[in-house]
């Protein structure tokens, strides 16, 4: 069940003063707040016959919606998103079969793979979406969670750590992956199984694919990092992973070109030739199929909803 994934365990105390530390084998990282400090305490396991997870931080982003009730299509990422529900709402996440209402103080974590749709109410609603992959990858389903003890300051830790408007920093991002791992650790350890595995063959061309930060990869690239044809690439990829290598492949670019625009000052120029594109106009026609609108449709509205 749990175990595979639960190779880490990582341990949250809230310390009020001057605590001393014996634990030589572990790591902590502190963080001020008004009530002493947050201290996160993680310690590492490890199984004989199973490796650590590996979590990936991929973007974020703080919404807002007004007045007025909306409904998003259904859809499906292949991703897994933590949805932190910050002040108001009243809305309902329906996810596969299940119909979970949330208010202020909920958190969501929806596993790639999940199809899902949010109903949001007519009120205000604010709420941090963060983005991440994890490696292996398995079916689980979408849990919601209240705040306990554990949670909690898992919860304040990543709201310092995920400043709206920047991105992470490369450090920022290690201890946000320390901090999602507690987040995927507590979703399994708490009623949700994890079957069917990704295989190796997928977890090494996600992790290929990862590492191009968003260039340009054709399947002929996949196929000769992998060392096979790029039919047999191709057709195995999409039995294994239940979608087509080239969706994959243009999933991944375009949540990297989201990630540039939301969080970076640069052109849209400027994004193309980094992602690889031969101009703006290519990058537009690319990202507006995706999105539905333009880049700088897309950068506007994020900015608009902050």
């Amino acid at each position: 069940m749990a175990a595979a994934m639960a190779a880490h365990a990582l341990r949250f105390e809230t310390v009020r003063s001057n605590p001393q530390h014996t634990d030589t084998n572990a790591s902590a990282l502190d963080f001020p707040s008004a009530s002493g400090e947050i201290k996160m305490t993680a310690a590492v396991f490890s199984t004989e016959n199973s490796a650590p997870p590996q979590i990936h931080y991929l973007f974020h982003q703080y919404r807002t919606t007004g007045r007025k009730p909306r409904t998003e299509l259904w859809h499906v990422h292949h991703f897994w998103q933590l949805e932190l529900i910050l002040d108001g709402c009243g809305g309902e996440l329906a996810a596969e079969t299940e119909v979970l209402p949330f208010n202020s103080g909920d958190i969501f974590l929806i596993p790639s793979g999940i199809r899902h749709v949010f109903h949001y109410p007519d009120r205000r609603c604010k709420w941090l979406s963060v983005k991440f992959s994890v490696e292996p990858q398995c079916r689980t389903g979408a849990q919601r969670f209240s705040l306990n003890e554990i949670l909690e300051p898992a919860r304040t830790i990543l709201l310092h750590l995920l400043n709206a408007g920047r991105l992470p920093d490369r450090q920022e991002v290690h201890l946000i992956n320390a901090v999602l791992m507690i987040f995927v650790n507590y979703h399994l350890s708490h009623g949700s199984d994890c079957s069917q595995p990704e295989s190796t063959f997928v977890s090494r061309i996600s992790g290929y694919v990862l590492s191009r930060e968003g260039k340009y990869i054709s399947v002929d690239d996949v196929a000769r990092f992998i060392g096979y044809s790029p039919k047999y690439t191709s057709n195995r990829f999409r039995r294994e992973a239940g979608l087509p290598l080239k969706t994959f492949l243009d999933r991944q670019r375009y949540e990297h070109a989201v990630r540039r625009l939301c969080f970076t000052s640069d052109s849209i120029s400027t994004i193309a030739a980094a992602l690889g594109f031969s101009d703006t106009y290519a990058f537009s026609r690319f990202f507006k199929h995706a999105a539905g609108k333009s880049p700088s449709q897309f950068r506007e509205s994020y900015l608009h909803s902050m």
